[in-house]
């Protein structure tokens, strides 16, 4: 799924236009522009946006734009060589600009100075990230502080403040980004001669300005547009839970990256046209887990996957580390070490933090050739991912101490495959690596299921009994992205692969079978269109995650341990007491 696809329509806002609106005109940056909205190369000091590479603001249009009735005119980098807004460092890059000075040619009696503007590394608590001076031909000059949340915001939101209106947005080729409007009162009957912007603790990217008339901006609304149709199991609320009590001999853990209760309303309304009809969403216990990491309330899934898997806290970014350097064992390695089966199953990478947590132990997620070196050695049963780690395996690490994982593992009994059919090839006593191609995953609805379905069979042959993840990333890429399609798609794969956990645990009887997510993504909100329409009203409040609980809910043998609100943590916890380890469990030094 190419997120390039995603449809986007801005709602009485974006026309291109001639220079006055309302009373409002462009105000054009002179020799204070000191960079281009493009950057070739990343970190190499010489600016270009954020100096981030790719992922820069070469998607905005030069030319007349107006949104609200502010024109403004964005500045072309061909035409300025190089020179067509401004973007300040402040903390986060003190090695670009900290200030500029724009020359204002006012004729006196405007009332507002507009800026079309962004921040980056930019927190939205309120706290001083600028400043903006007003200076006058009379020599006064005003001061306004740039708060965070209030009057700038980081490109990466969505969300609009009290000074502080969504104006432009667009997919630059890596997240949906914006750009916001903020408002600035001028000094009636005096005259703007000047306006010099600082930057403190952000990077603050300035992309046009304006002067002129005060009119009421309002935040860009956007209509999402869902150009597909997904196969999605049917509604059933018929589902009956065991007896309480019991030990489960199998666990199935299921989660869904980013995946919130918008990703689920978001989902069910589209398919089943109702809120509240997913088949997760009517096993017989349900609650919320919350997500918060040792030094953030909001997780990444490094953090997140670390305290699902092992029962404690970890920074951001860290695999399995805690903030004081002990390795933590996860449930499924300690499941290993009692004798069971064990599966990691995802449709992101092997080396993805999120699969990552349940067999490595890194100081840091990016970390991906000692990742999959850890997956080399946790000696599971089934380790299953996107094809792109597959180099990986063959060449891991630099000379002269490069190591071919896939010749190692071949030697110690596992055998490699790319689809289904081949899965299900492999002899029974021996292990499986699938290196599986995402265009497998997004053509078939149903395919993580099958994948899963297969994995459980196999597991199951076991004496001991198995422990198994299964992780659909695609809600995560869906949030980052901004794009209900893949939102939608990859809850749907979460839900097949529920209903087949669920189906094995009814034949069975001992398989305990946990949904749940590692964190929100997106602000993902929908609701029912008010007409009566189809689509859903839908607003991201941004592509980063969110600090929200996430929808939990489980069927099998000790379900009823995991109702109401519980922590993260209490999942590894809880799979640990009904199978006799202690969580946490450290590695031994």
């Amino acid at each position: 799924m190419n997120n390039k696809s995603i449809a986007v329509v801005v709602i009485s806002s974006a026309l291109f236009c001639q220079w006055a609106v309302a009373g409002v005109i462009p105000v054009p940056f002179g020799a204070a522009a000191n960079t281009a909205f493009a950057d070739e190369t990343a970190d190499d000091r010489l600016g270009g946006w954020t100096d981030q590479g790719a992922n820069d603001l070469r998607v905005l249009k030069p030319g007349p734009y107006e949104h609200s009735g502010v024109a403004f005119d964005i500045a072309s980098d061909a035409a300025t060589g190089g020179k067509s807004c401004i973007v300040l460092g402040g903390k986060p890059r003190p090695y670009l600009p900290q200030e500029a000075k724009i020359p204002v040619a006012a004729q006196g009696g405007e009332a507002v100075f507009y800026l079309l503007h962004a921040g980056a590394w930019c927190p939205s608590n309120n706290e001083i990230l600028g400043t903006l001076t007003l200076q006058y031909a009379d020599g006064t000059s005003q001061r306004h502080d740039i708060r965070g949340g209030r009057d700038v915001a980081d490109w990466y939101q969505a969300k609009s403040g009290k000074n502080l209106f969504r104006g432009w947005t667009d997919y630059n080729g890596s997240k949906q980004v914006s750009l916001f409007i903020s408002k600035f009162a001028l000094e009636p009957k005096a005259k703007l001669e000047s306006v010099t912007l600082a930057a403190t603790d952000m990077v603050w990217m300035v992309a046009a300005a304006a002067i002129g008339d005060d009119v009421k901006v309002e935040p860009m609304k956007i209509a999402y547009k869902i150009d597909r149709e997904f196969e999605a199991p049917a509604f059933d609320d018929s589902l009956v839970q065991p007896k309480a009590g019991g030990t489960p001999r199998n666990i199935v853990l299921i989660i869904g990256d980013g995946m919130g209760p918008g990703a689920y309303d978001l989902t069910s309304l589209w398919v089943h046209g109702a809120t509240n009809r997913l088949f997760m969403q009517h096993l017989p216990v349900t609650g919320f887990c919350r997500t918060v990491s040792s030094n953030s309330s909001v997780t990444d899934s490094a953090a997140a996957a670390s305290a699902i898997a092992c029962g404690e806290k970890v920074n951001n970014g860290s695999i399995a580390i805690t903030p004081d350097g002990r390795e933590l064992k996860s449930l499924a390695i300690l499941a290993r070490e009692k004798g069971k089966a064990v599966g990691i199953l995802t449709s992101d990478v092997l080396c993805g933090a999120t699969p990552a947590g349940f067999f490595a132990r890194q100081k840091a997620r990016g970390m991906a050739p000692e990742i999959v070196a850890d997956a080399a050695a946790c000696d599971f049963d089934i380790l299953l991912g996107h094809a792109a780690t597959r180099g990986y395996f063959i060449q891991n690490g630099k000379e002269p101490d490069q190591r071919n994982l896939q010749k190692e593992m071949e030697a110690r009994g596992y055998q490699f495959v790319s689809t289904l059919e081949q899965f299900a090839e492999v002899p029974a006593d021996s292990r499986i690596v699938g290196q599986i191609e995402s265009k497998l995953i997004t053509a078939d609805d149903r395919m993580l299921a099958k994948l899963a379905q297969a994995a459980m069979e196999r597991l199951a042959k076991d004496p001991d009994g198995f422990f198994m993840m299964v992780e659909s990333t695609y809600p995560d890429k869906g949030g980052h992205g901004n794009d209900p399609n893949v939102s939608i798609m990859g809850t749907v794969h979460a839900d097949w692969v529920a209903k087949a956990a669920v189906e094995f645990a009814q034949r069975q009887g001992d398989t305990l079978v946990v949904c749940t997510a590692d964190h929100e993504t997106g602000g993902l909100t929908a609701d029912a269109a008010p007409d009566g329409s189809r689509t859903p009203v839908i607003e991201y409040g941004g592509v980063n995650h969110t600090g929200v609980p996430v929808p939990l809910s489980a069927f099998g043998p000790g379900a009823e341990r995991f109702g109401g609100e519980i922590d993260n943590t209490d999942i590894a916890k809880t799979i640990g007491a009904f199978w006799g380890f202690e969580v946490p469990t450290e590695f031994s030094k």
